[in-house]
């Protein structure tokens, strides 16, 4: 469609005050250039955010489109009782790359956050997920968790996990959890044995894969996630 790269800059910033709640999605299919990446758009994004007094902030986004994305929301639990969460898919194929992730610092006492990434790599692209938990020492008794999971197909994708973890509270708990898996011949095989073809096992995996995140979506987004889905796999398999 376009023979010169695209550039898209978003800078958001969220201020949720005392007992808010705040929750930011973000749904992006950008045109990703033709097999070789031109005519591709770069995607580069800063989010922050700041939660006070028993505030919570949830961050979900869906990457699909575009050929270099970079994107890590950040949060800061300023107030005690704060609460935040990070909920991510990223879809990338022939020679995409995504590098993405959360930031959360802890700073009030009693503050949770949750950083779930779920990414799915085919053909020839690169998924990259960077984590950074920081409780400072005034954060007492706080907690974060976070996974990462991966999901690859094809003998040239590739996807990394790099986590940032600093806890200077002896109070607080932080869990960290990664693995991956890929779509094994035996899976498509039972599912195609039920009548499905390629495409339609292979989205049918990947969408029971991301299921637990892209319903939280509104009910009007959650509808489109799956047929996205579908559609980016037959384009793939053309």
């Amino acid at each position: 469609m376009y023979k010169e790269s695209q550039l898209h800059i978003a800078i958001v910033e969220v201020i949720v005050k005392n007992y808010g709640y705040v929750k930011y999605y973000t749904l992006q299919n950008w045109y990703r250039g033709d097999y070789l990446g031109n005519g591709g758009l770069y995607n580069f994004t800063t989010k922050r955010g700041i939660c006070f007094y028993f505030s919570k902030l949830d961050w979900i986004q869906i990457e699909l489109g575009s050929i270099i994305t970079w994107k890590y929301p950040s949060t800061i639990l300023k107030g005690d009782y704060s609460i935040s969460n990070f909920y991510s898919i990223s879809f990338l194929s022939d020679i995409q790359i995504a590098d993405t992730g959360s930031k959360i610092y802890h700073i009030g006492s009693y503050t949770k956050s949750y950083i779930i990434s779920k990414s799915i790599s085919l053909n020839k692209s690169l998924n990259i997920f960077r984590g950074l938990v920081y409780i400072k020492p005034s954060s007492y008794r706080s907690y974060n968790y976070t996974e990462c999971s991966s999901l690859i197909f094809g003998n040239n994708s590739l996807t990394i996990t790099i986590p940032y973890i600093k806890n200077y509270n002896n109070t607080s708990v932080i869990k960290q959890e990664a693995f991956i898996s890929k779509i094994e011949i035996l899976y498509l095989f039972l599912l195609m044995q039920r009548g499905l073809n390629i495409s339609d096992s292979i989205s049918l995996i990947i969408i029971g894969f991301c299921s637990s995140i892209y319903n939280k979506l509104p009910f009007e987004l959650n509808l489109e996630i799956p047929v996205l889905f579908s559609l980016k796999v037959q384009d793939i398999l053309k």
